[in-house]
């Protein structure tokens, strides 16, 4: 199975790359895993106002970037009546 590593885009802006490698059947099933982390970051709260994203992405065997799963905070203002 290939290995597959993540590298995190946290609520207060820091970046972490997973040093552990997941042993995963293919780039679906990590993908899949990035929305896992994805949610669970989420969970631990949104972004700040000055940050309005938090993503996981996917890393090869070689630490190259295959795809990143965003979620993004947008605060939409809505006129008054």
């Amino acid at each position: 199975m290939p290995n597959y590593y993540f590298r995190t885009l946290e609520q207060n802006g820091g970046r972490e790359v997973h040093e552990t490698a997941v042993d995963l059947p293919d780039e679906a099933a990590a993908i899949a895993e990035a929305r896992i982390i994805l949610g669970e970051m989420a969970g631990d709260g949104l972004p700040h106002s000055s940050i309005n994203m938090m993503s996981v992405e996917v890393l090869d065997e070689h630490l190259q970037p295959l795809i990143e799963v965003r979620l993004t905070v947008e605060d939409i203002p809505k006129p008054h009546a």
